[in-house]
């Protein structure tokens, strides 16, 4: 299963943020990147990458559009580097 980034968060908890709303929306996601790879548990220690499947790609920046208007901030145009 090829993973895509759906956006970048800031940090750790932005990132937890993220992946749980995607996660109520039925999608899978993984993080990666930061020091959190190096330091798990650890917060503010650089980006994070929120990875889906290639399959939920669009519907994870759609739902995270629609999460952008209570205050999650990410770029919906975001394609893996």
């Amino acid at each position: 299963m090829e993973l895509r980034r759906a956006t970048t968060a800031n940090d750790l908890d932005q990132a937890t943020a993220i992946s749980n709303v995607l996660s109520e929306a039925g999608i899978a996601a993984t993080l990666r990147g930061g020091l959190h790879d190096a330091y798990p548990g650890t917060s503010g220690l650089g980006a994070i990458d929120v990875l889906v499947s290639e399959e939920d790609l669009i519907v994870a920046q759609d739902v995270l559009g629609r999460a952008d208007t209570v205050g999650l901030e990410f770029d919906p145009e975001a394609e893996e580097r």
